[in-house]
Order: structure tokens, then sequence, then C-alpha cells
């Protein structure tokens, strides 16, 4: 059994889901999971297969936008059977503005999960991440 599988299985509890942030040194995962969800975003690629929520929130003196996607469309990453139960993947795109200096930042981070196409529980679950 794999590390990533072991991983999964150690931090899941009985009827309870994962979702785990894919890193850059899990290169080829993240690799893939970047190159999708950059099609969809940056190419405006949405799909009925691509589930999406945003939610914007003023915190102190900035304003923190967040965008969630999420799909079940995972038969085509390598080494999905490392992954235990892993049936989607999504995306978390963070867009912070500071107010004060008018700067503005923005970060993906991607995750994979067994949780199904559902953007609202997926943006719950990365928020208690």
């Amino acid at each position: 059994m794999g590390c990533q599988k072991k991983t999964a299985k150690a931090i899941r509890k009985p009827d309870a889901d994962y979702v785990l942030a894919v890193k850059e040194n899990q290169k080829t995962l993240y690799n893939e999971i970047k190159q999708c969800f950059d099609l969809i975003i940056d190419d405006n690629f949405m799909t009925d297969k691509v589930n999406f929520v945003e939610t914007t929130q003023k915190v102190h003196s900035r304003i923190e936008t967040r965008r969630y996607w999420i799909t079940e469309e995972v038969d085509w990453l390598s080494g999905i059977e490392n992954w235990s139960d892993l049936t989607s993947i999504g995306v978390v795109e963070s867009e912070r503005h500071e107010i004060s200096t008018g700067i503005t930042s923005i970060d993906r981070q991607y995750y994979i999960a067994p949780i199904k196409n559902d953007e609202k529980l997926f943006s719950s679950a990365v928020r208690k991440h």
C-alpha cells in the first residue's frame, strides 16, 4: 500500500471524509490538477461537471474573496489508485485586496477528496481544514 493511501486511511474516521491539500512536492498529481483547473478558470472552460461557489468577506482592512471549484472527473489522474476512495478534486482561489494599500494578491490551493461534486460541502470542508 502506498504512502498516500496509508495517509488517507490513517486520518479518515468511520463515516467521515478527508480533504487533503495537494502540494508541489507531489509533482505529477499537483501538475495534473493544476493544469485541469487552470484550463477551467483561466480559459473559462466550465462544464456541467464542475461546480462553483464564491464567498466574499471584509476582514479587518482587507476584502477576501474565495472561489471554490470541484469536480468528480478524476478517472484520468495518474496514480488515482494510490488514494483511498478519491472521487473529486478541487481548487480554492483566494483573492485578498488590502484596502489601505490597494494591493491585491491571488493564491490557489489544490485538493483531493472522497466527497461528491458539492461545492458547498467542499467549501465548508476546506474552511474547517
